[in-house]
C-alpha cells in the first residue's frame, strides 16, 4: 500500500476510534475491519493457505504488537519515516502529523505508564530495558493465549455463532455481549470473503483452491486437513494470538479421515505438513509460534500420534526456525514419537523440544495451584513459560535483572555478615517483585477496560458462561509471568561474594566493589580467582545450593507478590530468548569473574564455558533447583554430532533417559559442531541452514548479531 493511501486508512482508524469511544466492542470491532487491508497480505502462489501478515505498521490494534506495545499502539519511529516520505502530499502530510500529535498520548502503553502508582513509577522509571541499565522493566503485551482451536473446528464459524446465538437466548440481559462477540465472527467471515475475492479467476491452480476453501469455511465447519489448517490459521492471526495449541490433537482426526479417503497419503500429508510450518516461520515470530504434539489427555491419540510422527518428519525435510514445536511425552506413550524426535535432533533439527509430563503435570499443578487433572492441560508458549491449554492466560509482563539487583546490593552499604547480605537481597529482590505485579494487574485491567478481544474469549473456557471478556473476568485463571535474567551469574557470584568477604575475609566489600566498577583492570589475577570458584554446572553442593536458593527466593517473591494484588498464580520463568545478552550488555562486572557487558547465563543454565566436569554433573546440577515453584525454565544443552555416532548413541539416549527418570522437566537440545559455528562467522554464505537453539527460540545462526553467536559459541560443546 503507497504512504498516501496507509495516511487515508490511519485518518478512517483515528475516526473510528475517536467515534466510538463509548463502546469499546465496537470501537475494536471498527478498527480491526478497517487496518485488516493494509497488515494482512496477499497470498504468494505456493502459500498453503491465506493469512499472512503482521502488526509491524505506524498504528494499529491488537492484543501484542511487534514492538512493546499492545492494544491501540502506535510507533513513533516508523511514524517519523512516513512524515518523512517524499511521495506524501503536503494534504496528507499535515493530516498524519495531526494523527501522530494524537496517538502519541493515545497510545495504549503510554496511557498504562501515566496511571502506575509512585511505587511503581519510581522502580520501573523506563521501557528501555534494551537500550539501558536497570533491576526491572515492564513490557507491554497481551501474550500467551492458547486457543481451543478443536472446538473452533469441531464447530466452523457457523457452528460458533449458533452457540453464541444460544446463550444470548439463554441470557437475555447479557444479550450485547453475546452480539458483539458474534459481530466479530462475521468479522473473520468478511475477511475469508474478501481474501477469496482476490484469489477467485486465478490462474494459479492452488490461489483458486485457497478461494474455495475460504468460501465453504464461510458457511460449514472444516471438513479436510488443508480446510481445518486455513481456518486454525488465519483465526489465530485475526485473533491476535501467536500460538497454535495442541495441533496433532485438533488436526488429528482430519489427517486420519483425508487418509482414509483417499485425498491423502503419507507423503502428501508431510508435504502439507512441511508447506505450514514454511508459512508460519514467513510470518517471522521466531519468540512464538509454539505448538505442541504429545502427550496425556489428548481425546484422540492414535489419530493424535500419527500427525505428531508426520509433523516431526515434516521438521526434518524443512528446517525452519519457526513453528516451535514441543513434544511432551510420558513413561507409556508410543515410543515412536521419542525415537523420530531424538533421529530428528541427532541430524541438527533444534526441534522438537522435549517436555516431560511425569514431573511437568505435577510440578504445574503446585505452580498453579490446580488439579493434576486440569495441569494435564499445561503446554509452553513463547519461550518457555507454561499456561492451560486455553483456561489460563499468564502473560509475561516484566523483566527482573537478578545480577543488576545484587550488584547494587553490594554497593548500598556494609554488611557484617553473608546472612545480613543475603537477606539484603532477598528484600530488594521482593521489592522489585511487588511493584512488577503491581504493574502486572494494572496491565490486565487496562486491557480489559479497552477491549473486550472476543476473537481471544469465544475460544476460551468460562468466557462465554461468564459473559464476560477473556482481560475482564471471563478467563478461569488470570495469572501472570516476570522474566528472569542473571539468576545463574547472582548464584556465582554469591559463592565468590560469601568466600572472599566473610569465609575467608581475604578482601574488604569496598575492595571488591572498587574492582567491579573498573571491569576487573589490573586485578586479572583476582578475576582468575573469582573464575576457579565453584559454579553452578559441575554437580558441586556449595554452587549449586546457592543457585536453588537464588532461584527458591525469587520464585517465593513473585508468588507472594502475585496473591497480594490479586492474581490467580504470579510465576518466574527462567526462559532465555536473547536477552540474557542484551541485558548483559547493561550489567556491570559480576564477582563470578564476568567482565561488564558480556551475557549473563542462558536460562537455568551455568555460564558459557563455566561447566568443566562432564555433561553428566551439568545435567545433576540442573535437576537440583525446584519445578514445582515456577512457570517454565529452559535448560539448553549444546552436543556434537559424535553424541550421536554408531558407537556413542545408546549411552546418549542412556544418559538423557536417565536425565528424564531422574526428575529433568525439559531439554532443548542443538547438535552442532564448534568448526561448524566458526566457519559460520567467516563464511555465513556457506550456512544458511545451521539452526541453534539461542535460548526459548531457535535462528539461523548466520541471522544472529554478533554478540549473540559469541554466546552461543561460548557454551560448553559436549
Amino acid at each position: 500500500m503507497d504512504s498516501n493511501s496507509k495516511v487515508r486508512l490511519f485518518s478512517d482508524f483515528t475516526d473510528a476510534y475517536l467515534k466510538w469511544e463509548g463502546d469499546i466492542a465496537k470501537r475494536a470491532l471498527e478498527c480491526m475491519r478497517i487496518q485488516y487491508p493494509l497488515w494482512l497480505e496477499p497470498v504468494e502462489p505456493d502459500d498453503l493457505c491465506a493469512g499472512r501478515g503482521e502488526f509491524d505498521d505506524e498504528l494499529g490494534f491488537t492484543p501484542q504488537a511487534l514492538v512493546n506495545k499492545f492494544c491501540y499502539y502506535f510507533d513513533e519511529e516508523k511514524a517519523e519515516r512516513l512524515l518523512a516520505d517524499a511521495s506524501l502530499s503536503d494534504e496528507c502530510r499535515c493530516r498524519f502529523a495531526e494523527i501522530a500529535a494524537f496517538w502519541k498520548t493515545e497510545d495504549s502503553a503510554c496511557k498504562l505508564r501515566k496511571s502506575y502508582s509512585s511505587a511503581v513509577s519510581s522502580l520501573l522509571p523506563s521501557d528501555d530495558w534494551k537500550g539501558e541499565a536497570g533491576c526491572a522493566f515492564p513490557l507491554y503485551r497481551m501474550s500467551g493465549t492458547q486457543l481451543d482451536y478443536d472446538k473452533l473446528l469441531r464447530l466452523g464459524i457457523p457452528g460458533l455463532k449458533q452457540e453464541l446465538s444460544r446463550f444470548a437466548d439463554e441470557r437475555p440481559e447479557c444479550r450485547k455481549y453475546y452480539e458483539d462477540a458474534a459481530a466479530e465472527l462475521d468479522y473473520v467471515t468478511e475477511v475469508m470473503r474478501w481474501y477469496a475475492g482476490s484469489l477467485r479467476g486465478s490462474e494459479n491452480e492452488n490461489l483458486n483452491t485457497i478461494a474455495g476453501i475460504l468460501d465453504a469455511l464461510c458457511c460449514r465447519a472444516p471438513e479436510t486437513m488443508r480446510e481445518a489448517i486455513q481456518l486454525s490459521y488465519l483465526y489465530c492471526q485475526l485473533a491476535g494470538s501467536l500460538n497454535f495449541g495442541r495441533m496433532d490433537e485438533y488436526l488429528g482426526d482430519f489427517l486420519a479421515m483425508d487418509i482414509e479417503a483417499g485425498r491423502l497419503d503419507r507423503e502428501l500429508a508431510i508435504n502439507m505438513i512441511g508447506r505450514y510450518w514454511k508459512l508460519i516461520e514467513k510470518r517471522g515470530r521466531v519468540y512464538d509460534s509454539r505448538l505442541t504434539i504429545g502427550g496425556k489427555g489428548r481425546r484422540n491419540e492414535k489419530n493424535a500420534d500419527r500427525f505428531a510422527l508426520y509433523a516431526i518428519e515434516a521438521i526434518r525435510q524443512v528446517r525452519c526456525v519457526a513453528p516451535q514445536v514441543t513434544l511432551r511425552f510420558y513413561s507409556g506413550q508410543n515410543p515412536e514419537l521419542a525415537d523420530a524426535a531424538m533421529a530428528a535432533i541427532a541430524e541438527g533439527c533444534t526441534f522438537p523440544m522435549l517436555y516431560n509430563d511425569d514431573v511437568n503435570i505435577p510440578s504445574v499443578a503446585s505452580a498453579f495451584g490446580v488439579s493434576n487433572e486440569e495441569a494435564v492441560g499445561y503446554i509452553p508458549f513463547g519461550c518457555g513459560e507454561y499456561t492451560l491449554y486455553h483456561r489460563s492466560v499468564g502473560t509475561p509482563s516484566g523483566v527482573i535483572n537478578l545480577m543488576q539487583i545484587l550488584l547494587e546490593v553490594l554497593k548500598r552499604r556494609s554488611y557484617d555478615s553473608y546472612e545480613d547480605l543475603w537477606q539484603a537481597y532477598v528484600s530488594e529482590i521482593g521489592k522489585y517483585m511487588a511493584v512488577l505485579a503491581e504493574q502486572e494487574i494494572c496491565e490486565y485491567r487496562f486491557a480489559g477496560a479497552a477491549a473486550p478481544f472476543h476473537l481471544i474469549g469465544i475460544l476460551y473456557d468460562d468466557c462465554l458462561e461468564r459473559a464476560a471478556a477473556v482481560f475482564d473476568g471471563g478467563v478461569r485463571h488470570l495469572g501472570g509471568t516476570v522474566e528472569s535474567y542473571g539468576g545463574t551469574n547472582a548464584a556465582d557470584s554469591l559463592v565468590v561474594i560469601r568466600n572472599f568477604l566473610f569465609d575467608s575475609a581475604i578482601m574488604t566489600q569496598g575492595e571488591m566493589v572498587r574492582i567491579l566498577e573498573t571491569d576487573f583492570t589490573g586485578n586479572e589475577v583476582f578475576r582468575q580467582k573469582c573464575l576457579s570458584m565453584p559454579k553452578y554446572g559441575n554437580d558441586d553442593d556449595i554452587a549449586d545450593d546457592i543457585k536453588t536458593a537464588v532461584d527458591r527466593a525469587v520464585c517465593e517473591a513473585a508468588i507472594d507478590s502475585g496473591k497480594k494484588v490479586g492474581l490467580d498464580s504470579y510465576l518466574v520463568v527462567f526462559i532465555n530468548n536473547d536477552a540474557n545478552t542484551v541485558l548483559g550488555h547493561y550489567t556491570g562486572a559480576s564477582p563470578d569473574g564476568r567482565h561488564s557487558g558480556l551475557p549473563l547465563a542462558n536460562g537455568n543454565a551455568p555460564s558459557g564455558g563455566c561447566d568443566r566436569k562432564g555433561l553428566t554433573a551439568l545435567l545433576n546440577s540442573m535437576l537440583k533447583p525446584s519445578t514445582r515453584i515456577h512457570a517454565g525454565a529452559v535448560q539448553n544443552l549444546k552436543l556434537s554430532g559424535r553424541m550421536f555416532s554408531d558407537g556413542c548413541l545408546l549411552k546418549t539416549r542412556a544418559l538423557l533417559d536417565t536425565y528424564f527418570a531422574s526428575g529433568g522437566a525439559q531439554l532443548m537440545i542443538t547438535v552442532v559442531n564448534r568448526g561448524d559455528l566458526e566457519d559460520a562467522m567467516l563464511h555465513p554464505e556457506n550456512y544458511g541452514n545451521l539452526i541453534v537453539r539461542v535460548g526459548g527460540f531457535s535462528a539461523r545462526f548466520i541471522e544472529l548479531g554478533r554478540d549473540v553467536q559469541e554466546e552461543i559459541l561460548s557454551r560448553t560443546l559436549y
